[in-house]
């Protein structure tokens, strides 16, 4: 007569349990114990939403199911982030983060801090935030009101409550740390800065870029005559700690030499200017062989707010003061805050 095993044994409990062959469970099981493993566990068909590869581990998802997760990599800098604004013309108040257009995957990477605790975060929806929204907080500007009557930059923090949840964007004129609303408790470092036309009540025109750089072109100086070492203040111009990239345009209409310097911020502890550039011989002259204009481009690391001169950007000098209307004009090309500056 065949043998004919059991369908089922029903529940076992079992104090010790080992064995050099096949384990298998067809249903649930539940330990009790420490599970000690001395070789590999491979999962099979594991629970939806795995994510597998080198570094793969154990973890939990949001239902208690086990899954394959990748390692939680600390990054240090944000990726995949792109900023754009859906208003048009005047009265222009939002800004948006958009990872659709930031990544390969659809998703920005953005680490956050509460304390010494850092966590990284991913973003897969655009969040928007708007200057001018009814109330201050999550969604809208930290504190006060808009400034009005001058171009001001503001910056843009992500923020979130405990365990990295429901996810905001925020302005505030502090380059740092915004006024956190009540329950949230992690922030990022400034992901964006942004230029407030408040005369107009709009931003001032911008295009960013997936790797935190923003492009725009906006005055720093006008006419600058100076034939002393003169500082140019853009402490409400440039990101704080961030990197900018200028346009230098010196130009002088009579036919004598004049030479220009500009210099940077060289010391946080002494304030001290150092030269990075010259540019020479700019005149007029009739057999043509002058120029009267002449351009040069130049990275500048903008000083910390609250270091020592910090409202000292960056310094220029004549020799001789030049003759025109022009003098030294000076624009913002782009830049980027301090959180892509490593």
């Amino acid at each position: 007569m065949a043998y004919i095993p059991f369908k089922a044994i029903g529940s076992r409990e079992f104090v010790a349990l080992s064995g050099s062959g096949t384990v298998q469970a067809v249903g649930a099981t539940t330990l009790g114990g420490t599970l000690n493993v001395t070789g590999a566990i491979t999962l099979d068909a594991p629970a939806s939403g795995t994510v597998g590869g080198p570094s793969s581990q154990l973890a939990l998802n949001a239902d208690g199911l086990v899954v394959l997760d990748s390692s939680n990599i600390r990054r240090r800098s944000p990726i995949g982030c792109y900023f754009s604004s859906s208003d048009v013309g005047d009265s222009c108040t939002t800004i948006s983060l958009i990872p659709s257009l930031g990544s390969i995957d659809g998703i920005a990477t953005v680490p956050i801090t509460k304390g010494s605790t850092m966590i990284n975060i991913d973003i897969s929806s655009t969040i928007t935030a708007d200057i001018e929204a009814a109330s201050t907080g999550a969604g809208g500007l930290d504190d006060g009101t808009v400034t009005t009557g001058t171009l001001q930059g503001y910056y843009l923090f992500l923020i979130t409550k405990d365990d990295a949840v429901d996810p905001a964007l925020i302005f505030s004129l502090n380059p740092i740390s915004p006024k956190m609303p009540p329950t949230y408790t992690y922030k990022s470092e400034a992901l964006f800065y942004a230029l407030r036309q408040a005369t107009y009540d709009t931003w001032q025109r911008w295009a960013s870029g997936t790797d935190g750089w923003t492009y725009s072109r906006y005055f720093l100086l006008s006419n600058g005559q100076s034939t002393a070492t003169e500082p140019v203040d853009c402490t409400n111009l440039l990101p704080s700690g961030g990197e900018a990239v200028i346009q230098i345009r010196a130009e002088n209409t009579d036919s004598t030499n004049r030479n220009i310097t500009i210099s940077a911020n060289g010391s946080i502890v002494t304030g001290a200017a150092w030269p990075i550039s010259q540019m020479y011989s700019i005149r007029v002259e009739s057999g043509g062989a002058g120029r009267k204009t002449a351009w040069q481009t130049l990275p500048v690391a903008v000083p910390v707010s609250g270091t020592l001169n910090d409202d000292e950007t960056f310094y220029y000098s004549w020799d001789v003061a030049p003759a025109g209307s022009i003098g030294a004009t000076i624009y913002a090309q782009w830049w980027r805050t301090t959180a892509y500056c490593r």
